[in-house]
């Protein structure tokens, strides 16, 4: 590598350094910055092995200034880098839009339904940020509520209850209360029950097929007509498991 390119390599560096350290409140890593540098430099690709080289002096010229001098070095360096991390830090402050009728109630209450069948991933993070931000917003109440009474499907895994509470206040929120699906069934009976003799719910033994085919129809079961005493009956002989899955 002549001299020349071994210069303009140390310029680009240090913006992508000066960037990097900015971006991220952190020091710059050479690995980090060696990528961007070579795709958008390719005349850089063929000195390959000598870049790393000349990155790790700059990389380590920039961790050793403060935040403000970085920023009035990029500035001069590269004043478009300056205007892009500003436009980062506009749209990271960009909150949750309102929620419709908020300010009607007396207080937000806000609901997560996890399913405890295994320890969390990244994605799952998105659930409880956002209900847990706006709970924050509008100083409100957080229940965690766990969908447990899926044995079948989604067994429950009995270390994962306190992993993601741990990974909930790991994300900076807490639940005001925390129960369990499988604690409250016999709430649930009991609303069914109540649901029941409003003629809202009723029991059904159609093939799925057979269902299916009048759902997509449009056409009513035909047990939707039972009397309330034969469809209580069978709901309790279904809740005491007299009948076979399906």
């Amino acid at each position: 590598m002549d001299e020349e390119t071994r210069e303009r390599a140390r310029e680009q560096a240090e913006i992508d350094a000066l960037f990097n350290a900015l971006k991220h409140d952190s020091d710059a890593q050479v690995g980090a910055i060696m990528g961007p540098l070579m795709g958008e430099n390719p005349e850089f690709r063929e000195y390959g092995d000598e870049i790393a080289g000349v990155l790790a002096p700059v990389v380590e010229r920039v961790n050793g200034m403060d935040p403000d001098d970085r920023r009035e070095r990029l500035a001069d360096l590269a004043p478009e880098k300056v205007e892009e991390l500003d436009a980062d830090d506009e749209e990271e402050d960009q909150v949750l839009p309102d929620l419709p009728g908020a300010e009607d109630v007396d207080q937000v209450r806000m609901r997560l339904a996890p399913n405890p069948n295994g320890p969390w991933h990244l994605g799952n993070a998105r659930m409880p940020a956002v209900i847990g931000t706006y709970k924050q917003l509008y100083d409100g109440w957080m229940l965690c509520r766990f969908d447990d009474t899926d044995p079948e499907t989604k067994r429950p895994d009995l270390d994962a209850y306190d992993a993601i509470i741990d990974a909930v206040e790991y994300l900076g929120f807490e639940p005001d209360e925390v129960i369990r699906a499988s604690d409250r069934l016999e709430i649930y009976y009991d609303h069914a029950h109540e649901l029941i003799d409003l003629g809202g719910a009723y029991t059904c033994s159609c093939p799925a097929g057979e269902f299916s085919e009048l759902k997509n129809a449009g056409e009513a079961c035909p047990h939707r007509d039972k009397d309330e005493n034969t469809v209580q009956e069978e709901f309790d002989r279904m809740v005491d498991g007299e009948y076979d899955a399906g």
